[in-house]
Order: C-alpha cells, then sequence, then structure tokens
C-alpha cells in the first residue's frame, strides 16, 4: 500500500514491526525481503513518486574543505538514488575486507565469504547478467592485453539492465499485505527510550508542517551516507552526541571514491591502436559492461598503497592541469550516443509532434553551436589517437578527520543541516600515480605506448582536480567494527548500545575499495534482512510505545 503524509490527518500515529526510513537500494532490499512475513513494514520515503524540487532542496548541504559536489545524484524519492544511477556495478575485491597493516583503520568485522552468500539474489535484484566478473567469461573475442608482467589485473563492470529501483519495485510493494510505503514523510528525529538503549519510533513532517510518528519494533535507517549521520546527530534528545555517538565516531571516515583524469596513452609509433576497442563499453551475456584495470593486491602490498581501478576513456582536455574537457566535444559525443539509441527516432519525432524538446537535446544544441571549435578540436584528436585517457576510480585511506556534522544553517523543515568536511590524504594521491605508472609499464612492455601523467598527479602534495571530484558514493560515516570505539554498528549493522535500531548502505563500509558500492550495500541489505527476519520469528511481538507529543 501506498499513502502520502500530505493526505493523513495531523498527528497520525502508524504502527509496525520494522520501519525502514529510506527507499533506496538498500531499503527496498530489505522491503522485498520482507515481504510476506509475519511483520508489518512501514517504508517511509520523504520524497514521493517524482522527483519534486521542494524535496530536493532538503538535501542541500554546507560544503567545506575540499569542493564537493554532494547533490548530484542525492534523490528524496522513491527509488532513492537509483532514479538518477547509471548502474554501474562490481563487486569489492576480497583483500578490500582484510585488515592491511600499511592502510591505517583497515579491516572489516565480516569477510568477503560473508557476502559471497547473497551475491546471487544481490544480482537478481539488480537486473544483471551474472554474478561472475572474471575477464574470461566477458572477452568473448579475447582481445584484453596480457598486463600480468607489472603486477596489473583486470577488472569488470556491469550495468544494470533494470537501474531505478522505484520503478522496477513499486508494483511488489503496492501489492504486498504486510508492506505500507509512506511518501512525503520527512524523518526528523529517531526516538529513544530515557535509557537510551531502545528506540520507540521514528518523528516525521511534510514539508507544509504537517507532524505524525510511527512507532516500531525496530527501526532501519537507510537514507544515504550523509543523510544516515546527520539524522543519528539529530536525534539528540535524550542521548546528547547523538545515536551511536558515544566516542565521537557518528560522520566521521566520510568518504567517496576519487573520479581522476590522471594521464593520457602516448601509443609507440606503429603500434596498433585496435587493443582500444578492448576496453570500451561493450554488450555480452545480455548485458553491457566494461573491462577495466587496477593494481594486483600483491602489488599494492609491495608498493605500501591502496586499490584503485583505471577505464580508458575518449577525452578531449582543453586544459591539462584542471582536464577539463571541450564542451564542444562533450556534447558531440552525447549527440552521437544519442543518436546510437535504439528508441532515439521514434522519441525524437514523438516530441518533435507534441511540440517538445527532447529531454537533454536542447543542452547538446546549445553547446554544439557555443563551442563548435572545442567539438572539432576533440574530433580531430580523435582521429589522430591522441584523446584516449586513463580515468582513475580510487579507494581511499579511512581518514577520522573527514566527516560529516551538523551546519549551523536550517532547511526549511527547521532543521539543521549536514555540514560535509571530505578531505584527502596524501597516500590516496600516491595510490593514483601508482596504479598509472605501473600501467605505463606494461604498454611499454608490449609495445603499445606509454601514460603520460599529467602535471597535477607528479606534484607531492595535496592537490587536487576539483573539477572532477567524487562518484557521488557516500561512504563510511556510520562504519561497522568489532568494537564501539573503532565503529558506530557491530557486524550485523546494529547501532553499537541500542537494541533494535540498525543501519543500512555504505555508510557501514570500513574501507571503501574502488568499485562502485551499490551491489555490496544490498548484498550487506540482504544479510540484513535475513538477521531481521529471524528476529521476527523468534521474538515475541510486545506492545510500542509512543511519544508523548509530536
Amino acid at each position: 500500500m501506498f499513502q502520502s503524509l500530505n493526505d493523513l490527518p495531523d498527528g497520525t500515529l502508524v504502527e509496525c514491526d520494522v520501519c525502514i526510513i529510506g527507499s533506496g537500494p538498500a531499503g527496498l532490499s530489505i522491503a522485498r525481503e520482507l515481504m510476506g512475513s509475519a511483520g508489518e513494514v512501514c517504508v517511509l520515503e520523504g520524497g514521493g513518486l517524482d522527483i519534486d524540487p521542494g524535496s530536493q532542496d532538503l538535501l542541500e548541504a554546507d560544503v567545506v574543505g575540499f569542493a564537493y559536489r554532494h547533490h548530484r545524484t542525492r534523490c528524496r524519492v522513491f527509488g532513492g538514488s537509483t532514479a538518477r544511477w547509471a548502474g554501474q556495478c562490481g563487486p569489492l575485491d576480497p583483500h578490500d575486507f582484510e585488515r592491511r597493516t600499511w592502510v591505517e583503520n583497515s579491516g572489516w568485522p565480516i569477510s568477503h565469504a560473508d557476502l559471497q552468500t547473497y551475491a546471487e539474489r544481490a544480482r537478481a535484484a539488480h537486473d544483471l547478467a551474472s554474478s561472475r566478473y572474471d575477464p574470461a567469461f566477458w572477452d568473448r573475442d579475447e582481445r584484453m592485453l596480457d598486463i600480468g608482467a607489472a603486477g596489473m589485473v583486470h577488472k569488470i563492470w556491469q550495468f544494470s539492465r533494470s537501474t531505478d529501483f522505484g520503478l522496477m519495485y513499486r508494483r511488489d510493494l503496492a501489492s504486498a499485505p504486510n508492506v505500507r510505503v509512506l511518501l512525503n514523510a520527512h524523518a526528523t528525529e529517531i526516538v529513544l527510550d530515557d535509557y537510551a538503549r531502545t528506540v520507540q519510533g521514528v518523528r516525521i513532517r511534510t514539508i507544509d508542517g504537517k507532524n505524525a510518528y510511527v512507532a516500531a519494533r525496530w527501526v532501519v535507517l537507510a537514507c544515504g551516507g550523509i543523510e544516515n549521520a546527520r539524522l543519528l546527530l539529530l536525534s539528540n534528545r535524550i542521548a546528547r552526541n547523538g545515536i551511536g555517538n558515544n566516542y565521537d565516531l557518528v560522520g566521521r571516515y566520510f568518504a567517496d571514491h576519487p573520479h581522476q583524469i590522471a594521464a593520457q596513452v602516448e601509443f609507440a609509433p606503429g603500434a596498433a591502436k585496435d587493443w582500444i576497442a578492448a576496453y570500451k563499453e561493450r554488450r555480452n551475456h545480455g548485458t553491457r559492461y566494461r573491462p577495466g584495470f587496477a593494481l594486483s593486491p600483491e602489488m599494492q602490498r609491495e608498493r605500501q598503497v591502496l586499490n584503485c581501478g583505471i577505464h580508458l576513456v575518449d577525452w578531449h582536455n582543453i586544459d591539462e592541469w584542471s582536464c577539463t574537457q571541450s564542451k564542444g566535444y562533450h556534447a558531440l559525443k552525447a549527440l552521437l550516443r544519442l543518436a546510437r539509441h535504439k528508441h532515439a527516432w521514434s522519441h525524437l519525432r514523438s516530441d518533435l509532434l507534441r511540440g517538445q524538446m527532447p529531454e537533454g537535446l536542447g543542452e547538446i544544441l546549445a553547446n554544439l553551436a557555443n563551442h563548435p571549435r572545442g567539438a572539432i578540436a576533440g574530433a580531430l584528436s580523435r582521429l589522430r589517437g591522441d584523446s584516449v585517457v586513463a580515468f582513475t576510480q580510487s579507494e581511499l585511506q579511512p581518514n577520522p578527520e573527514s566527516r560529516v556534522t551538523l551546519s549551523d544553517q536550517r532547511d526549511r523543515l527547521g532543521i539543521r543541516m549536514a555540514r560535509i568536511d571530505w578531505r584527502m590524504q596524501p597516500i590516496d594521491k600516491v595510490t593514483i600515480r601508482t596504479a598509472v605508472e605501473h600501467l605505463s609499464t606494461e604498454l611499454t612492455h608490449l609495445g603499445l605506448g606509454r601514460m603520460r601523467v599529467f602535471e597535477w598527479l607528479t606534484c607531492d602534495d595535496e592537490t587536487w582536480v576539483e573539477s572532477h571530484g567524487g562518484g557521488n558514493h557516500h561512504i563510511g560515516t556510520t562504519r561497522m567494527s568489532a568494537t564501539p570505539s573503532t565503529g558506530v554498528v557491530d557486524r550485523n549493522c546494529r547501532v553499537f548500545g541500542t537494541d533494535n535500531l540498525y543501519i543500512a548502505g555504505s555508510s557501514v563500509f570500513p574501507t571503501t575499495g574502488f568499485m562502485n558500492p551499490t551491489l555490496t550495500l544490498t548484498s550487506l541489505a540482504l544479510r540484513l534482512a535475513d538477521h531481521i527476519s529471524q528476529r521476527l520469528e523468534y521474538e515475541p511481538a510486545h506492545s510500542l510505545a509512543t511519544a508523548d507529543s509530536f
């Protein structure tokens, strides 16, 4: 059942067994697993079924430190960030879970094997073709290079065939007799008992000021790496420092994957360039995928660096220091991609007949008109073969000084906004440079060319290219650990010091790896759903406590 809090009376009381705050991939994965169970489930979503500017405004944050475009993919809408998600998926490496002596604050309290049990279920949830990521399975033409000599390995990224969880699973949840989805319900406080041990429920509010309360036996916080920390810190009526924050760890270790243009491929004279095609986005086994490179675990240990992935992409630079791409060339590529889409021309005709400009086409045509020289120069650069660059997506060393706190500024609901202070360390930059240099060594060994590292990456300082930033992967603010002095949640994702509050999503990752986090966070959510299902089955129901006032 779907309802909007806008349509319910002020002061409404909702009672349930499990309250899930957030309807992104983590929240909906748990809700789907609990469909048909003995428990009543309520999913709270601050937005509606479509993206609304009023709800989106509540995601604004006070950004300090490294310039961070935090809002580009965050969505208060049913389906969460998957509404704007490209669908890029892959698993973390086994050694990402391990304690590495050269990586401070590394190590998970669970192993890679603990999540492998859920790999097939996570694959199905994301509509992926396979749970296999070995290159031999994907490269049917056997065109990928033999790169092992320099300590490099191949990595595979899959793209989900369906990406928007809100569209994929709306019908399932609407028909589930034990699931209630409450839209336009912004969570403002998690309510504790007087002893700060048990969560009693959640205070919620509409943008127009209507209040309601959800009383629940168990509460799952699943609203992203920034909002998870923010809501814990805001809930300070009983726990003065915020829930789970006895050791001042909530919001710390905030991380994202730096996405950087790091180097340019310089082909050897006369070297065949057709091998580049093996590293472009391709299709096999009924799905899109893309191969890339990474340092082997052995080489990471030898060089004392982190994990780092590399794609080879077509990118015409107009400024090598900032690695800025020509808007004209970017628009030209976008137009060509649009033209290759199998439904492009039918959509174009349909929109024009309705007197509408197809989505995105106006901006593309404007950039082509305003930057024609860039489009031409980029096309010529592509023809000459000097437009191929290394695009890196790297792990960061866990940093307690990189954090989400509360700002003094308040949002439209009158509650304090998040304050984001994203920081990076020298090892983060050294990692990228090391990975690129090893790939360059291997290309030279194969007689294909080399990688020319861009100037910003050669400087041994903390200078970063702000024109790229992160991948909008909000990680680490409620990290998982074996002890409350080193983390916010335990191995079952339960908040230390509470009986019935859990956290789902990539905010519980102790380390980031370099792979996109959505597939892993889905596996963790499925694991958490099994844990809650066991509690539903074996723990007797009890009367629910309600707040004295809203």
